[in-house]
């Protein structure tokens, strides 16, 4: 039974895929202010790591209000509210890669990022669903969102990776994880949509 009513629950699967390309898209775009302050000798400022970092997750927060609207089926404010709630989400994740970064110090770069990097995305993705949550976007309880916050954390762990390769401009992490979180997110989305409307 089981079976079947999963087989009447088609999974759109373009949808799915379009969403994760849009985020692998973003995810290249987000490291490019981050550099360009960085090669001015910005980023010895907290202020200003934190407004690149934020005018980097710029297109994956237009990403998110996007797949509120679509997914979710909640108005333009609602949508944009959440986009604002991705923008904030970023900005706690940065703290705690800043924090964990400055505990961590004097580590091998490679433990440092498994350290600090499951946390981040963990914290990036848990920020938003709780943002969806609060605004109505999204299902309020915790055991719903599990397979995005699950693969949000574990692509975190690619931070090890960007910080061995020491690269400003291409990274590894942002484009795994906006496309994984991305499609995570408009899935849960969904999920509770049809819940919610009875829909299949």
């Amino acid at each position: 039974m089981a079976a079947l009513e999963a087989s009447r629950t088609p999974v759109p699967h373009l949808h799915v895929v379009a969403i994760a390309a849009a985020g692998v898209v973003t995810g290249l775009l987000a490291p490019l202010p981050q550099a360009y302050a960085t090669d001015r000798y910005l980023m010895q400022y907290l202020l200003a790591a934190i407004v690149s970092w934020l005018l980097g997750a710029a297109p994956f927060a237009v990403l998110a209000g996007a797949i509120a609207r679509i997914a979710a089926r909640c108005d333009p404010k609602r949508a944009a509210q959440f986009g604002v709630g991705t923008l904030v989400a970023f900005g706690i994740a940065l703290l705690v890669c800043l924090a964990l970064g400055y505990l961590t110090r004097g580590t091998p770069e490679l433990i440092a990022g498994l350290v600090a990097g499951p946390a981040t995305g963990l914290a990036g993705s848990a920020a938003m669903a709780f943002a969806a949550g609060w605004l109505g976007v999204g299902p309020r309880t915790a055991r719903q969102w599990w397979p995005m916050l699950g693969l949000g954390t574990a692509l975190g762990a690619l931070l090890g990776v960007d910080l061995i390769r020491e690269s400003n401009y291409l990274f590894v992490l942002f484009p795994a994880w906006q496309a994984g979180v991305a499609a995570g997110l408009f899935l849960t989305m969904q999920r509770w949509q049809q819940v919610r409307t009875g829909s299949s």
